[in-house]
């Protein structure tokens, strides 16, 4: 299948993509993902969290609608997530002459008590977007 190259300008893409979510998300400070792709285990980093999924930076080849296993640790350096994920959108990026893949990633069969502790990183807002 033929991905869409249309140009986007990346603000416009941003908010599209923000509408849609379900759960706020937070910056993360660059954490290591460890997937599992055709038996072959793969990293990635996480450039934000929320309790509903994450946006990933990989030099592994994803396509969307592709379910992966997923472990990563949280910043605390403590809890562990294990789910699956499943790759809902994804754009190419080339830096340092290196291309990787922005994907973001939906949490599948995430515990409740993880998606708790990941919604407790995350500072609370008020209905106008102000931090409490």
């Amino acid at each position: 299948m033929k991905e869409n190259k249309v140009p986007v300008r990346e603000g416009v893409l941003n908010s599209f993509v923000a509408e849609r979510r379900q759960s706020q998300r937070i910056p993360l400070v660059i954490i290591e993902v460890r997937g599992k792709q055709s038996d072959r285990v793969f990293l990635a980093y996480a450039n934000d969290i929320s309790a509903g999924g994450l946006s990933l930076t990989t030099e592994t080849r994803l396509n969307v609608g592709d379910r992966i296993p997923i472990e990563m640790v949280l910043p605390d350096n403590k809890t562990v997530i294990t789910c699956i994920g499943e790759v809902m959108w994804k754009k190419e990026m080339m830096k340092g002459g290196i291309i990787s893949q922005g994907v973001g990633v939906r949490f599948h069969d995430l515990e409740d008590g993880k998606k708790m502790d990941i919604n407790k990183m995350i500072p609370s807002t008020d209905k106008k977007g102000s931090k409490k």
